[in-house]
């Protein structure tokens, strides 16, 4: 019971704390962003602080929780793809162990590893084709996220060409963005 709480606990570090994280801050700083950073602002121009990058990045945030979501259900699959994949061999090197002194009286060293390296040739083939379909998709679910960046940056930079932003007004807000 210990071992699988460890196991759950340590789940929430790395990476899949980085990225609901991630996601919150996005939710978060893309809504509180469309409005003015100082009340100065609203009282000189009474328009908000960075609304259309505002409105932008709030339209692309369910792309980034979709990513995200993909991205912890690829995590949770492969783990639990991998853990039944090499039971069967893991079980298997546990009893040997647990019977080591019979396996040494009987000579039988050799013939185990043999069996044991045998029963793992199936659960490494499955397991690499898993990964590679995991890793594919999870490459998708980060290049999501970059391409969001890359559309928010696009927009302020041709809001900076329009002169409808100045410089300061962009990287204010993208760098406080993300």
């Amino acid at each position: 019971m210990l071992s699988t709480e460890a196991t759950a606990m340590s789940g929430l570090s790395g990476l899949n704390l980085g990225s609901i994280l991630t996601v919150l801050v996005n939710l978060i700083s893309g809504t509180i962003l469309a409005y003015p950073l100082s009340p100065e602002i609203v009282l000189i121009n009474s328009i908000c602080y960075g609304w259309k990058l505002g409105l932008v990045s709030v339209a692309l945030l369910p792309i980034g929780v979709t990513a995200g979501y993909l991205r912890f259900s690829l995590l949770n699959n492969l783990n639990a793809q991998l853990r039944d994949a090499y039971s069967h061999s893991a079980n298997l090197a546990c009893e040997q162990v647990a019977a080591i002194r019979t396996v040494a009286s009987l000579n039988r060293e050799i013939a185990l590893h043999q069996e044991y390296m045998e029963s793992l040739r199936a659960p490494v083939r499955k397991a690499m084709y898993n990964t590679l379909k995991s890793n594919a998709w999870f490459s998708l679910s980060f290049s999501l996220g970059f391409f969001t960046n890359a559309l928010v940056f696009w927009y302020g930079s041709t809001l900076l060409r329009d002169g409808e932003y100045n410089i300061t007004q962009f990287f204010v807000w993208y760098v406080s963005r993300f």
